[in-house]
């Protein structure tokens, strides 16, 4: 991947936001002064509140229509981010502020991390993805132009601090796709387990339970285990019956593993309203949340 790629040229055709600013108060006035300043800067309108000393913000809609947010704009809304850290008491603000800019054909993804008494957009910017998100898909990507277009959306990975966040996944994290799109698949335990799922920061925590199918007793056990139809289904009543290990699988492009943490099913035994909670790492192009009885493999059903 081309991580030298500058944005393209333009407002884009849509854009999706996420995360969160906070920190301590030291104008308030200041503060929300900033943060209507951002709202008026065509990217979307944020909300700040300022309570007890301290303030948050965020976007007030996750979807907004990028049209308005051109190269003018984008540098205007950045010197109201920085405003908003200068009315915080210093070394308090903590951002995972972030965007996803869809254009034509190219998309660029932000967090807006805090160094020092500074914001500084952190950008990639990759080929646009059917799980991109809708919107106009008729508008050219153009070539870069000059420095001015970078006020925002500079490639910082370039930076030590970048490619390092970069190497340690941290971006991918920061940016991962929201818990509310991804499907849930328990794999070979079938009904015998039931996921929910909750978004944390850099990541999903999922909470698995009893099923409908999950056996009350040894000889239910021994049913589920008699009437398997294959011996991966007969392994998963083992484990279930065992309290043995499972493990967590984040299916990205392709149903590729992109990571699998592992985690046991004991609590399960003992407690019938009882849930094993399993925090797993995000990704970008998470599309799937899939239990398995293998770390690597997909699992068979």
């Amino acid at each position: 991947m081309n991580t030298t790629e500058p944005p393209p040229e333009g407002p884009p055709v849509a854009i999706e936001w996420g995360g969160i600013v906070e920190g301590r108060v030291a104008a308030a006035n200041d503060v929300l002064a900033a943060a209507a300043a951002m709202s008026a800067c065509g990217g979307g309108a944020f909300a700040c509140d300022v309570q007890g000393g301290r303030f948050s913000l965020i976007s007030r809609v996750t979807n907004v229509a990028g049209g308005d947010f051109d190269v003018d704009a984008q540098a205007r809304f950045l010197a109201a981010l920085a405003r908003l850290l200068a009315a915080a008491q210093p070394n308090s603000v903590e951002s995972t502020l972030r965007n996803r800019m869809l254009y034509g054909d190219r998309v660029a993804e932000t967090l807006f991390t805090v160094r020092g008494a500074a914001i500084e957009p952190v950008t990639r910017v990759r080929p646009r993805q059917p799980g991109d998100g809708a919107g106009p898909t008729d508008a050219a990507a153009r070539p870069a132009v000059g420095r001015r277009e970078l006020l925002l959306l500079a490639p910082l990975l370039l930076g030590a601090g970048g490619i390092l966040a970069w190497q340690n996944g941290l971006f991918d994290r920061i940016l991962a796709a929201r818990a509310d799109k991804l499907a849930l698949d328990t794999g070979p335990f079938g009904a015998l387990l039931q996921v929910a799922i909750e978004p944390v920061f850099g990541g999903y925590e999922l909470r698995v339970r009893r099923g409908p199918d999950y056996p009350q007793d040894p000889a239910a056990l021994g049913r589920l285990r008699d009437g398997a139809t294959s011996l991966v289904a007969r392994a998963a009543c083992d484990a279930v019956g065992d309290g043995g290990k499972a493990w967590a699988q984040v299916l990205g492009d392709a149903a590729r593993v992109r990571s699998a943490t592992a985690f046991e099913l004991r609590e399960l035994l003992a407690r019938p309203d009882g849930a094993v909670v399993v925090r797993v790492p995000g990704a970008i192009d998470a599309a799937t949340i899939r239990l398995s009885l293998t770390k690597d493999e997909p699992a068979p059903r």
